[in-house]
Formats: C-alpha cells, structure tokens, sequence
C-alpha cells in the first residue's frame, strides 16, 4: 500500500484551560424537576431551619439579661430582677432549637431520599436505553452510578440542606448583629466569613475533581471483584486498581482535613484579633462590657458553627461529582430516546480541528487530549502507537462519542461528528473500548447477529476473534442469557471485538484489539482488520503490531508527535 505523505506535527499555543463551572449548571438544570414532588417537605424543612438559626441567636440574650448587672459592675447579694424570667426564657430557646433541628432533619430526609429516588429511577431507565458500547460502561461502573453514587448523592443533599444552609445563615446572622452592635468587630468576623467560604470552595473544587478519579477507580474496582469471581482472586488488575481506589479516598480525606485546619486557623486569627479591638474599645469606653460579652458569645458559638459550615461545604465537591456522573447517564439516554439524526457512511474524509478533551484532577483542568490537527481519508487504515497515557484510548473514545469534546471540531465529510447524539455515530463506529462493556440479554443479542445460524463470514469472524471455545462453553451457545459472572474479562473484550467486526460500520476504532487473543489469531485477525472495507482507526501499545497499516502514528502526552514509515 502506498503512504500518503507525511506531515510534520504543528504547534499550537496552548490557551489557558477555564475551569468548567457550567458542568455544575447543567447538573442542577437536569436535576431540579426531580425535586418538584417533594416541595412540601423542602419548605416544611426550610420553616424549621429558618426557627434554628432563630433559636441560635436567640441563645446568648437571656444571659446576657442574666449577667448584666455584674456586666454593669455593680453588685449584687441577691439574683437580679427577672432572673427566674431570663432562666425560663434560656430553658425555652433551648428546647426550641432542639424541637426545630429534630424537625429540620426529618424533613431534610424526606425531601432527599424522595428527590434521589426519582433521580435513580430516570437513570436506570436512561441505562436501558442507552448502547454501552457507546459509552463504554462495564457492569461495575454501571452498578457504582446507579448505586454508590445516588447513595453518596443523598447523603450530600442531606449534609447541604442541614448543615451548609442551616449553619450559613447562622453565620450572616451572626454578622449582621455584630455589625449592628459595633461595625469594627462585625467588620472582623465578616472577614473571616468571607475568607471561611473562599477556603471552602476551593476546598470543594479540588473534592470535587479527585472525587470524579475516585468514582471512576471505585467503578473499575466493582468490575475487577466481578472478574475475580469468576477468575483468580488474586488478579493483579484487581489489586492494582483497589490500591489505586485506596489511594484516591485517603487524598479526599487529606483535602477534607486541610480545610478544615485552615478554617480553624483563619477564625482563631480573627477572633484574636476581635479579642484586642474589643479591649482596647472597651478600655476607650467604645465598646460596652454587654456589647463585649455578646460579641464574645456569638464568638465561641460561631467557631464550631463556622468549621462544620467549612467542612459540609468542602463535600459540596463530593456531591458534584456523583451528580455530574448520573447527569452523563440521564443526558445520554434522553438523546438516545430522540429521533436520532442519520449519518451517512464516510466518503470523504474525518478531520479533527485543534481538538482538545480537558479532565479534572486534584491540580485543576488537565488536557488528556490535544491541541491537535489530524485528518484521517476514508478507506484508510491508521495504527496510533505510543506509551500509555499518550492519549490513544481518549482519541478513540472522542470519535465514539463517549467522551465531550472540551476544544475545537471534528468533521465527518461535512457533519459535525461533536454534535451528533451518541447513537447516530454508533450507528457508522464500530468501537472496542479499553474496557469491556456492559454485555445484557443474549450473547446473539450483544454481538448484534440476527435470527437464525450465523453465515460463513460471522462464523469465520467469531473464530478470529477466539469465541469458539466459548461457544462450546456456553450452555445454550449463541441464546446464552450473559449474566454478571457469565464472562471473565478475556472473553468480554473478546466478544466485544466480534461485536465492533460483525457491525457494518464505516468506521472501526480498535484500542488494543491483538489483546487477549489465543496463540495464532492474531495474523488472521490483522488480515481480517486490514481487509475491511471501511476506515480503520487501532490504537496500539507495540508498534511493531502495527505491520501492514497504510499510516502509522505516534501521540505523546496527548499530542501528535509525529508519523512513522509504516512496515
């Protein structure tokens, strides 16, 4: 075959990568008319918090009353006038804020477990819809969405709405009093409020970017356990990726504690520092001895108020997260329940313009992906070689869909591939994943064969790619019901192979599809690839795999490095 000429990688500036607050938008927009239903409880639980911040502040008047006349200086051999009273009214705002905080959680709970219950039940339903080779699901990372994150979705709501709402408006309570009472020292604690909720959301943006790692490890821990039930226990895929999942949860403990460390640190600072305002304005005849004492009231009260409000924030990050994973799932399976709008086979060409796919990690936004500049002509094949982390597995899932494009176009002839739904570019992409799909219903079902005996050319596509044995295996062979542990993980990638090979797509993006292969299928495989009729797109970790291919090329950290002569 003959090579087209080779072109020299081109540099592109690097623009600054912003932070993507619009995720966070478009979660709350997917997720609020799930709350509708439960409005009654969201107001009941708001009534009884607006009474405990009511009651928290309430709390150091009737002292206040009590300790005036020693406050005053002046002494007193019996209890002051109305002691009796301010005691009674002290035992009453106690048992309110009780009564009302009781009340607040009970409410707070009906609302979230209704709102996630809804939540859960949407993405189940957009999980039927939606082709998971498409977005390259596995089964565990499935369960890890459906279940671990609409459990720790709740939780956070649930953390939000008693703590971070109920002790935030504490905290401007508290604020504005003092700055009533005397400007100078409400002026210290409202800096230190300003500076709690900086710290908290920076605390929150870097929960929120290791949490999304730590959810994705924790999904590929749920398959592992899966495999090693029905393989070896001690399989290193699985130890390595739970060591990594280890990993990942003690650095979001780590992010937790240094918040709050830090919040401890900025109101100590500020109320030591009220602490010599206060005296000096007391000693200047400024400050009263009963205005000092409440503020120093308020003070202590608002330190422990003030850490939990940090430390509930900083896990606002945490409940992004979850959401942001079943919000992917809920927006696939609405565009998968659309009219999809048709692709046409590839004619021409697949160019790719100063593409770029953006992750968050505990550094901030990282590009996995570009700048890059590649056109691909149809009927090609292209072998992308290079280490791992290069970016070959986030370029094929690019061009399937499963990923967002963050920068740039790609052009499929004259359609924009990044803006068509996820099962119109499955309908023309045959793709193997990195990972094995979620396999659901007949294994007839999952390789796409139709009724009847497969023809000579499936059968010989089914023995390329080493389903033979498992054919003989399975006890009712092709109407084999796949459950969970039906498969190891071999089988999976292998049948997911077959599956991309047998679709009649004009389009095959194959990351690593020699793998896992019995000894001699590999030649009639790479014939088999070779031959196909369509363009032809393999990611690939040994270059030599890469014999025959019309174009060989090579991505480091995400970019394309350069074209080889191709064997």
């Amino acid at each position: 075959m003959t090579s087209p000429p080779r072109t020299e990688p081109v540099e592109v500036a690097t623009k600054p990568l912003k932070p993507k607050k619009t995720r966070w938008l478009r979660v709350w927009r997917t997720f609020l008319p799930f709350a509708r239903p439960h409005r009654r409880p969201f107001w009941l639980a708001t009534g009884a918090a607006l009474a405990v911040v009511g009651s928290r502040l309430a709390f150091p008047l009737p002292l206040k009353g009590l300790l005036k006349p020693w406050l005053k200086g002046e002494h007193a051999a019996e209890a002051p006038e109305g002691a009796v009273l301010y005691g009674l009214a002290f035992f009453g705002v106690v048992l309110a804020m009780g009564l009302a905080d009781y009340y607040q959680r009970l409410q707070v709970a009906r609302f979230s477990i209704g709102w996630v219950r809804d939540i859960r039940a949407e993405a189940f339903r957009a999980a039927a819809r939606v082709d998971p080779r498409a977005m390259s699901l596995s089964s565990g990372e499935l369960v890890a969405r459906l279940v671990g994150d609409t459990a720790r979705l709740k939780a956070g709501l649930k953390g939000f709405l008693t703590h971070v709402a109920t002790n935030g408006a504490y905290f401007l309570g508290v604020t504005l009093i003092l700055l009533l009472n005397d400007w100078i020292l409400g002026s210290v604690i409202a800096a230190a409020s300003i500076l709690v909720l900086g710290v908290t959301w920076y605390g929150a943006r870097r929960l929120y970017r290791r949490y999304l790692e730590l959810r994705k490890k924790e999904g590929k821990l749920a398959t592992r356990i899966q495999e090693a039930l029905e393989e070896d226990p001690l399989e290193g895929g699985f130890a390595r990726v739970n060591y990594s999942s280890g990993r990942h949860e003690a650095t979001v403990v780590r992010i937790q504690g240094q918040t709050t460390v830090a919040s401890y640190f900025i109101l100590g600072l500020c109320t030591l520092g009220a602490l010599a305002v206060g005296i000096q304005g007391h000693t200047s005849g400024r400050v009263s001895a009963d205005t000092l004492f409440l503020f120093f009231a308020y003070a202590l009260m608002l330190i422990r108020h003030a850490v939990k409000l940090s430390r509930q924030g900083t896990r606002i990050g945490k409940m992004m997260a979850c959401g942001e994973r079943l919000e992917r799932l809920i927006r696939a399976g609405r565009k998968a329940e659309r009219k999809e709008v048709e692709l046409a086979p590839l004619t021409r060409r697949l160019k790719l313009q100063g593409v770029r796919v953006v992750a968050n990690n505990r550094d901030g936004n990282r590009s996995r992906l570009g700048p890059l500049d590649l056109e691909i002509r149809a009927g090609e094949k292209v072998a992308v070689t290079g280490p791992a982390g290069s970016g070959k597995t986030t370029l094929l899932e690019l061009l399937a869909g499963s990923l967002e494009l963050s920068e740039g176009k790609i052009r499929w002839d004259e359609a924009k591939l990044h803006k068509l739904p996820v099962g119109a570019i499955a309908a023309q992409v045959g793709h193997l994943g990195s990972e094995p799909f979620w396999l659901r219903k007949t294994l007839r079902e999952s390789l796409g064969l139709g009724p009847g005996e497969p023809g000579r050319e499936a059968r010989e596509i089914l023995a390329d790619c080493g389903l033979e044995r498992l054919l003989d295996r399975l006890p009712a062979g092709l109407e084999t019901k796949l459950g969970p542990g039906e498969l190891s993980r071999r089988e999976a990638r292998r049948v997911a192979l077959a599956a991309a090979l047998l679709r009649p797509a004009s389009l095959l993006l194959l990351d690593e599809p020699f793998l896992d292969l019995p000894v001699g299928a590999g030649e009639r495989l790479a014939r088999r690839i070779l031959g196909h009729p369509g363009t032809v797109l393999a990611g690939l970790a040994d270059p030599a795999a890469a014999t025959g291919f019309d174009r060989v090329l090579r991505l480091e950290a995400g970019r394309l490095a350069g074209e080889e002569e191709p064997a």
